[in-house]
């Protein structure tokens, strides 16, 4: 008997369209500032003490910052891509025209520390937005949240239960690599290397699965006297069932490595931002002072 092994996946709403014309106006300002602040550079026309470019400076600082810290603050699961788009841009806008405002020089120590960490802290950010900015692993849908694939491997995990209850022995190895996929005490880093190649893993489990599934089903639909169709319907419902458990555990395994991943992201970037506050307050100290 030939068996089309079914597995769906859960069914969301597409990704809804983006307004790609958000992101132009604070792009084409940077890359102006950009530009100019390059070509004044090599003029040596822009002082770092003049009303301009001080300034630039101050309004770079408050961008840079403000971008940032609100990026501290967004959750994980929500795929808010255009405010991630504006607070990305608004942080590289802030890091150009601090670095108009340096004329692109390191210039003396505290200058020099308020720039690397200028740039330390635009580089981390990207890190940042693009972890948050993804769509939650295993859905197509932005608007998905974790609760929603907590849910759904619930509800995935009770409907595998369910099929697999004539069999304890199979019930029972299935929980056996629940918990070594995703496990409740396990290091980050751990975790991280495991769940690169949970997709394998679980072909194999899917594939020895099925076999002591076909073997118990066939053996039992001859004790209760099954037709054809019988047997071939409770096939397809089980191998679905298991399909959907398996998948729906691989995405909450990988959902909580990203989680975790954003976790630390968020004690170092927090981290940067104090320094670079710390930096500046010695900078603007600095400058007035002497």
């Amino acid at each position: 008997m030939n068996l089309e092994v079914v597995d769906d996946d859960y069914n969301v709403d597409p990704s809804p369209a983006r307004n790609r014309h958000i992101s132009v106006p604070p792009l084409a300002a940077a890359l102006a500032i950009l530009a100019v602040g390059w070509g004044l550079h090599s003029r040596q026309l822009l002082d770092p003490a003049g009303a301009l470019s001080y300034a630039l400076g101050m309004i770079g600082v408050v961008l840079l910052l403000a971008s940032h810290i609100r990026t501290l603050f967004v959750r994980a699961d929500n795929g808010k891509t255009a405010l991630l788009t504006r607070l990305a841009l608004a942080g590289f806008a802030g890091a150009a025209m601090v670095a108009v405002h340096g004329n692109f020089q390191l210039g003396n120590l505290t200058s020099a520390l308020l720039m690397g960490l200028t740039a330390l802290i635009t580089l981390h950010g990207m890190i940042g937005w693009c972890l948050l900015a993804g769509r939650p692993i295993g859905t197509t849908s932005p608007s998905v949240t974790l609760d929603d694939i907590q849910t759904r491997f619930q509800t995935a995990r009770t409907d595998m239960t369910e099929a697999m209850a004539f069999s304890p022995a199979l019930r029972s190895y299935l929980e056996q690599v629940e918990s070594q996929e995703w496990p409740e005490h396990r290091p980050f880093f751990a975790s991280f290397w495991r769940v690169r190649g949970i997709e394998g893993r679980q072909d194999n489990v899917r594939q020895r699965a099925m076999r002591f599934l076909r073997q118990l089903l066939e053996s039992r639909s001859l004790d209760e006297d099954w037709t054809a169709d019988q047997l071939q319907a409770q096939l397809i419902d089980s191998t679905r069932r298991l399909g959907n458990y398996l998948s729906a555990l691989r995405h909450l395994a990988e959902c909580d490595v990203k989680l975790r991943l954003l976790r630390l992201w968020r004690v170092q970037h927090g981290l940067v931002t104090v320094s670079l506050l710390c930096a500046l307050a010695i900078h603007v100290f600095a400058v007035h002072a002497y």
